[in-house]
């Protein structure tokens, strides 16, 4: 029920409209709570893994982005790049990532990390899925942020840079 509220808290923060079955799923378990009633509450199907470790989260979409989230975990990807992270233990503070014309923009508490130069999306659609890599560079050093989305266009696996010197993090939608 706790993370119910805090992701229903999050949807209301950023103003965003709740697509009617994620506003169904809260709204039932929360009055399934008043009445008595118990009814499974959905497992997380996404998984985050970062630096070893694996983190079971919720995807919400809103407008045009996408969060992945759980009791101390918030990630929002805006439908091109990972805006910001919130909660992954090796980082103390907010990680945001700013999309500029040519690169990206990093920033830890605030605090500017770095700037990368990159290079434009470049698609390849396959019969499987439709993938989309951007290539990224900082003193001769090379990274790639990737995502792809299925044949219904639904995202389905990220695997993005949120601080250049650090291992990228992969978000991925597990297949129950």
């Amino acid at each position: 029920m706790k993370i119910f509220l805090k992701l229903l808290f999050l949807l209301i923060l950023f103003g965003c409209g709740i697509q009617s079955t994620q506003y169904d799923i809260i709204k039932n378990n929360i009055k399934n709570e008043k009445t008595g009633n118990k009814h499974l509450i959905p497992e997380p199907n996404w998984r985050v893994l970062s630096r070893g470790l694996e983190k079971r989260v919720y995807a919400i979409n809103h407008n045009s982005k996408t969060l992945f989230a759980n009791d101390d975990l918030l990630i929002i990807f805006d439908g091109w790049n990972i805006v910001l992270v919130r909660g992954l233990d090796e980082y103390g503070e907010d990680i945001t990532i700013e999309n500029n014309n040519n690169g990206l923009s990093f920033f830890d508490g605030g605090n500017h990390k770095a700037t990368l130069t990159c290079d434009n999306w470049e698609e390849r659609i396959t019969q499987l899925n439709i993938s989309y890599t951007r290539k990224c560079e900082r003193d001769s050093l090379n990274y790639e942020n990737i995502f792809r989305l299925n044949q219904k266009k639904e995202l389905t696996y990220l695997n993005f840079i949120i601080m250049p010197d650090k291992p990228p993090i992969e978000i991925y939608l597990k297949r129950q």
